[in-house]
């Protein structure tokens, strides 16, 4: 193992980073040339001595010294051009110098066709002109060693083969032209091999640097569908995921992982599944379709889905994806749905100021145009009607008024310690021509002297919108009773009359609410008109004074509407 790593370290000795391929071959060729000589003078040195030829055994060791020494160190120091000269040059006078000794002494050596073998290294050493320069010389030599022998062995009357001297020569024609055709081909599949190898390197970095593109777009494009309000997915024909976005995975609660890949039917459930397979169907036909319908997701989350399904088709014309894009309009129904109430409101209001109020305000009109010639006894008559229709007026106007203010929220409870006795009174007192007319029978059995907590003038509205509902609906010759019981935190106030009374169902109407696209309003007994407030308007301003309100009644049996007010 210790020789194999000095071998190797030995053979790369003077490779540099930045070398070519060309370069590295050249590098270790000379540093194999380097050891081989070493270990041939090595073998010839040790046989010369067996021999017995000591001098001529020196004369080869010298080598070693003159020519593979120096050729390691100029390798180390990166003067590799140097060495391969260097190299040559050692290496042919070293040759030289041994084939001459061994012509003189009439030694039986044909030495000339190791340098056959040894210019093959100089074609893959050097490049032109100097390849053909050392070349030459190296042919040179050979060939006059080869006739010194050829004029040696004559002279001294040994059998010589002159025909060798031509095979030598036809030996490094050959070589030099067929090795130097092999280096060019070899050169020339380098430098392809090199050229592929670049443009590997530039396929591979535009492959990573469109990977890196696709991997950037695909974040920038999971953060932006991700940040929209609304569900946006991309399915395949055959109703897979391939892509969706947060939305989806906060409404059926689970991990995109576990939705992307999946189809719909595996999602989104049979009740979904059902709504979405006829729309996946008509998309896969090139149409686009619309959603407006509420959606239960299998989770328990539930939508009102309104979106687009759109299918996207390649250049042959085929539908290959479709991409659904759904958002949640519950808000917006919500919205909706307020808007319509505020705008029957808006009519409901138009309608009373129209025709609850111009009316009584016609009539009022035409009595004053008409009186200067009228009897004076007969205007003083009329003066009570048109003193009712005042009284009338001003009361449907507070109440229009004092509602308009409940609805846009200005209408807001300033409770305070209040008497109930004498704000019935007061009401009682408002009413007391209306009484008289229909004959009506009044009890009132509240005493002064006890207090609730209630905004006055809430408290005065809401009794005297109670006290003229009961005498609405109360016919000639009915009795009308206002009582109270007192409790430890709490008044219970009633107003109950002898009237016409109401269903269970109207009494249920009422306590939902105004509904202002169907007012509910019934004529009096004597035909008397209403606004349609009344009872709801009581119900809503009582609530503002945390204070409720309870009806009691059944139809032909009297109503009984009864207050609950807090004493402190």
């Amino acid at each position: 193992m210790a020789l194999s790593k000095i071998f190797r370290s030995f053979i790369n000795n003077g490779l540099r980073y930045g070398n070519s391929t060309l370069e590295r071959r050249r590098i270790r060729l000379i540093n194999i040339f380097n050891a081989t000589g070493a270990i041939i003078v090595l073998t010839f040195f040790s046989i010369n001595l067996i021999v017995g030829s000591i001098g001529h055994g020196f004369l080869v060791l010298s080598g070693l010294l003159i020519v593979t020494v120096p050729v390691v160190v100029l390798n180390s120091k990166g003067r590799t051009d140097i060495a391969k000269y260097y190299l040559t040059i050692c290496a042919l006078l070293f040759y030289n110098a041994v084939a001459y000794k061994s012509v003189f002494q009439l030694n039986n050596r044909d030495n000339g066709f190791f340098l056959i073998g040894f210019s093959t290294m100089i074609i893959a050493l050097f490049d032109n002109p100097a390849k053909t320069i050392v070349f030459f010389l190296t042919a040179v030599s050979a060939v006059m060693v080869k006739y010194v022998r050829i004029v040696q062995f004559s002279v001294a009357g040994l059998e010589n083969d002159i025909m060798s001297m031509v095979n030598l020569i036809i030996g490094f024609v050959c070589v030099y032209f067929f090795t130097d055709i092999f280096k060019i081909d070899l050169i020339k599949n380098e430098k392809r091999a090199r050229s592929f190898a670049k443009k590997l390197e530039r396929q591979k970095f535009l492959v990573q640097s469109e990977r890196d593109e696709l991997i950037y777009n695909k974040k920038l494009l999971r953060t932006t569908i991700d940040n929209l309000p609304v569900f946006i997915t991309m399915m395949d024909t055959r109703g897979r995921f391939i892509i969706v976005n947060s939305s989806f995975e906060k409404a059926l609660k689970l991990e995109i992982e576990e939705i992307e890949g999946k189809s719909y039917d595996e999602v989104l459930g049979s009740r979904v599944s059902r709504l979405a397979k006829p729309l996946f169907e008509k998309c896969l036909a090139g149409i686009d379709v619309e959603i407006n319908h509420p959606i239960f997701f299998p989770s328990g989350e539930i939508i009102h889905a309104f979106g687009k399904y759109t299918p996207l088709v390649n250049n042959r014309g085929r539908v290959t994806h479709v991409l659904a894009f759904v958002t949640d309009i519950r808000k917006l129904k919500k919205t909706e749905r307020k808007l319509r109430e505020i705008n029957a409101s808006k009519d409901k209001i138009l309608s009373i100021l129209s025709h609850d109020l111009r009316g009584p305000l016609n009539s009022l009109s035409g009595l004053l145009d008409y009186s200067k010639d009228l009897d004076p006894s007969v205007f003083d008559k009329l003066m009570e009607s048109i003193k009712n229709q005042v009284g009338t007026l001003n009361f449907t106007l507070d109440n229009v008024l004092s509602w308009v203010k409940t609805q846009l929220g200005g209408f807001s409870a300033h409770p305070k310690m209040v008497d109930p006795a004498k704000l019935v009174k007061n009401s009682l007192d408002l009413y007391h021509e209306r009484f008289r007319e229909k004959s009506i029978i009044v009890e009132n059995e509240l005493k002064e002297g006890r207090y609730v907590k209630i905004d006055p003038d809430h408290m005065d509205i809401v009794m005297r919108n109670l006290i003229s509902n009961a005498i609405k609906f109360t016919p000639l010759g009915g009795k009308i009773t206002i009582g109270a019981q007192q409790g430890k935190s709490q008044m219970k106030l009633s107003i109950k009359d002898s009237g016409v009374g109401m269903s269970n169902e109207l009494i249920t109407q009422i306590m939902a609410g105004i509904n202002m696209e169907k007012p509910h309003t019934s004529p009096g007994t004597n035909g008397e008109k209403g606004t349609g407030l009344g009872l709801n308007f009581c119900n809503d301003i009582l609530k503002l004074n945390h204070a409720t309100m309870e009806i009691k009644s059944r139809p032909d049996e009297g109503t009984e509407v009864v207050i609950c007010i807090l004493t402190s």
